[in-house]
């Protein structure tokens, strides 16, 4: 007899349902973590603190900060407040008043930091080419007063070169 999961009513199930139930496992902390703090805590910390740290808990204006080794734990003590202001600049006023920081060896183990790739610029247009295509869908149009508004555009690109 195959064993079935209690959850599982059927052969498919949709991912909200599988999703909460999730949660649910999680526990009480699932409800505690602020999903803006984790969402953006590589803005927030930036690359080398994201790469030593990660939020654990949020509860009642509260966060818990996971850190990599003690050392670090002593030098985030001296951050605090640095840490709340960039806080309040990211999440909002007062979303945090006090950090805690605890020892937590895995953090960071996996991580990779992907760089920040800017993106590539647009091709220049061709007025040229841009000023015969309006010409072009102007003549096509039979409305006389949008053909017109149409040439005029057509014709403000062969000014500009």
């Amino acid at each position: 007899m195959k064993h079935r999961n209690k959850r599982h009513r059927g052969p498919v199930s949709s991912l909200s349902t599988e999703l909460t139930a999730a949660m649910r496992d999680m526990g009480d902390s699932a409800r505690y973590i602020h999903p803006e703090i984790w969402a953006r805590w590589f803005q927030i910390a930036g690359e080398q603190l994201y790469m030593k740290t990660f939020p654990r808990m949020y509860k009642n204006r509260i966060l818990t900060i996971g850190v990599s080794n003690s050392s670090w734990m002593q030098e985030l003590s001296f951050m605090r407040n640095q840490l709340i202001d960039r806080l309040d600049e990211t999440i909002g006023p007062g979303a945090v008043t006090e950090i805690r920081f605890v020892l937590d060896t895995s953090v960071g183990k996996n991580r990779i930091v992907q760089p920040i790739v800017a993106p590539k610029p647009l091709p220049q247009a061709d007025p040229e080419r841009l000023s015969k295509e309006l010409l072009d869908a102007a003549n096509k149009i039979d409305d006389p007063e949008l053909s017109d508004l149409v040439k005029r555009a057509a014709s403000r690109y062969t000014n500009k070169k």
